[in-house]
């Protein structure tokens, strides 16, 4: 993956070259997880439904930062949205903002599930059923 940055009218740009198939093999990779979850292949998918179905644990900030100054940081309009990571047993996990809308906590989980979704095709952990990426 290649970043190339460009000046814009006043603001920076980001545009990312991605390898070639990409976005078609991602597109593929979609179509089939919907037919796993018995999903019209043009419905909407649920990041959380996704995450249990590839057995990627989600838990609320909220279990973990229990202090009240750190729930009234995440309750006010916080930027921080969520995170994966590795527990102490070596399990990829997931936290998430709950106090973001319903529809930024869809994003931000397909977000970091698709992290992990591209990590394990290229790593050869467990490449999808299926799945044209080498």
């Amino acid at each position: 993956m290649i970043w190339l940055t460009t000046l814009n009218e006043n603001y920076l740009v980001s545009k990312i070259k991605l390898k070639r198939g990409f976005k078609a093999n991602a597109e593929r990779m979609a179509i089939q997880y919907r037919k796993d979850l018995e999903i019209h292949p043009c419905g909407p998918l649920c990041a959380f439904k996704l995450a249990d179905f590839l057995k990627v644990p989600v838990y609320q900030a909220t279990q973990f930062l229990t202090q009240p100054e750190y729930i009234t940081l995440l309750s006010n309009n916080c930027e921080w949205s969520a995170l994966t990571m590795t527990n102490v047993a070596g399990v990829k996990i997931i936290l998430h903002n709950p106090y973001s809308s319903e529809a930024r906590q869809q994003s931000d989980l397909m977000h970091e599930l698709a992290h992990i979704i591209c990590n394990m095709n290229t790593t050869g952990i467990a490449k999808r059923k299926g799945s044209t990426s080498k």
